[in-house]
Formats: structure tokens, sequence, C-alpha cells
């Protein structure tokens, strides 16, 4: 094998794993996102139902 092929390999071999990280990246990346909006929704909800809870309370309280 001349330098060149061996230089050719190398490069083949560096290329593809940069590429197949680049697209492990996109896919945690984008299922980071997913989840993390998946969670905000949830806490968000609690928080809602919270202060309906509260609301209730607070008309019950002027009620009395």
């Amino acid at each position: 094998m001349d330098l060149y092929t061996i230089f050719k390999i190398a490069f083949s071999i560096i290329g593809s794993i940069s590429v197949s990280g680049a697209v492990v990246w996109f896919f945690v990346k984008l299922a980071s996102n997913t989840l993390a909006d998946n969670y905000k929704k949830q806490i968000e909800h609690g928080f809602e139902k919270k202060l309906e809870s509260y609301k209730s309370q607070i008309e019950i309280l002027k009620a009395t």
C-alpha cells in the first residue's frame, strides 16, 4: 500500500465516524427536546390544577 491509499482509508474512516456522530447527535437532540416539552406540559398542567383548586377555595372563603 502506498501513502495515498493509507490517507484515503484514514480519511474515509474519519469521515464516516463524523457523519455517524452528527446523525446520533441530531436524534439525541430531537428526543431530548421532545421529552423536555412533554415534561414542561406536565408541570404546567399540575400548576393549573393547583391554581384552580386555590381559586375554588377563595370562592368558598368569599362565600362564607
